[in-house]
Order: structure tokens, then sequence, then C-alpha cells
């Protein structure tokens, strides 16, 4: 859920505060499995294991999303308002032919990388099976 306020806070205050939003972002989303979700990736997410192109940090940021819109499915009372926002932004920022301001701001981390990341979580928000 953290990587899903990031995401609106960069979105609100990228201007004022640049970087700031996308480097916590992008550290939730690259530590997720290791933050004590790893052992799930062989349960719930096992389908992301058998992809040719795993990637685990990859595999991490769409489980975040997954967690992210289950949280938001069960405890928000704005849940398509939310939905629709982040859908929005991140469609934009993982697009590679879009903006890619966000992706711009991750320091430290290979721009594509990155692209994917963002394109993995929004994946695991909208229930789609592969990053």
């Amino acid at each position: 859920m953290l990587a899903l306020l990031k995401v609106f806070a960069w979105a609100d205050r990228r201007l004022r505060e640049p970087r700031k939003d996308a480097a916590d972002l992008f550290a939730i989303l690259t530590n997720y499995l290791d933050a004590g979700h790893a052992e799930r990736l062989h349960g719930e997410a096992a389908h992301l294991l058998e992809d040719s192109a795993f990637d685990y940090r990859v595999a991490g940021a769409w489980l975040a999303g997954h967690d992210a819109r289950m949280l938001v499915d069960r405890h928000s009372q704005r849940s398509e308002r939310i939905v629709g926002r982040l859908t929005t932004v991140l469609a934009q920022e993982s697009d590679a032919d879009g903006p890619l301001r966000l992706v711009g701001e991750a320091s430290g981390i290979d721009p594509e990388y990155a692209r994917r990341l963002l394109a993995a979580f929004l994946a695991g928000f909208s229930g789609k099976k592969t990053p």
C-alpha cells in the first residue's frame, strides 16, 4: 500500500520535491520480496516463476501491485477512483513511448529496468498474470 501512496505523492508533488517519492517507490518495488514476501512467490505467484524472462525484483513489483489492489478492494470505499487514478498514472509512466518522468527520477536504476518495475506493479495491480 505504501507503494501506491508513493505513486500518488509523486504525481502530486513531483515538481516541488523531485526524486524523493520516486526513490522511495523504487526502493519498495525492488525490495518487496525481501521484506517478508519471498516465500509467497512459490505459492500464490508461482506462475511468475514459469516465465522464461523471470526476474526476482520484477516479480516482487508484480506482487506488490497485486497486494495493493487486494487491499484497495477490501478496505476502500473509493476503490474505483483509486484504481482509475493509479492506472492512469502508471499506464503513462510505464509506456515505453510515454513521458517516462517517473522513470527519469529513478536514480541508480537502469531506465528500462525502472520502466519494467512500474509495468510489473501495474500488471499486478490490474490483475494481469504476467509483469
